[in-house]
């Protein structure tokens, strides 16, 4: 009921002409799906990835957050990992993880969250969570 009536309240809006629109700072893409969840680079860890195709996400949520890509384990690539938090639990059907990282790929700009089911770290402690 509530998102309907947030329909229909922007959509009374714009037909009065008072919506204005404004371009969001680069890091506003990178959100839980559900919420902000703030990041900021606290860890001076690294970690490789485990598998191929992994996503990386808008948001720490496999479920309702928007996949920007995939990233492949591969030799030579790393993650710099910014901070961890508690999101969607990722099963590969013998373990799993409901710890996200917030990282940026080596030699890259690509950046967003991805479940630690598909890395391994070094270098990080628990003070690294977001």
């Amino acid at each position: 009921m509530r998102k309907y009536l947030a329909l229909l309240a922007t959509a009374a809006a714009i037909a009065a002409g008072t919506v204005t629109v404004t371009a969001a700072p680069a890091h506003a893409a990178l959100r839980n799906c559900t919420g902000e969840t703030a990041y900021s680079n606290k860890s001076s860890g690294t970690a490789s990835l485990i598998g191929t195709g992994i996503n990386y996400r808008t948001g720490p949520d496999h479920n309702t957050c928007t996949s920007l890509g995939t990233w492949n384990q591969s030799s030579g690539y790393y993650l710099y990992l910014w901070c961890y938090t508690y999101g969607s639990y990722v099963s590969n059907g013998q373990q799993g993880s409901n710890v996200w990282w917030f990282g940026r790929r080596s030699g890259t700009s690509q950046q967003g969250w991805i479940s630690s089911l598909y890395t391994i770290e070094s270098g990080t402690s628990n003070s690294d969570q977001c």
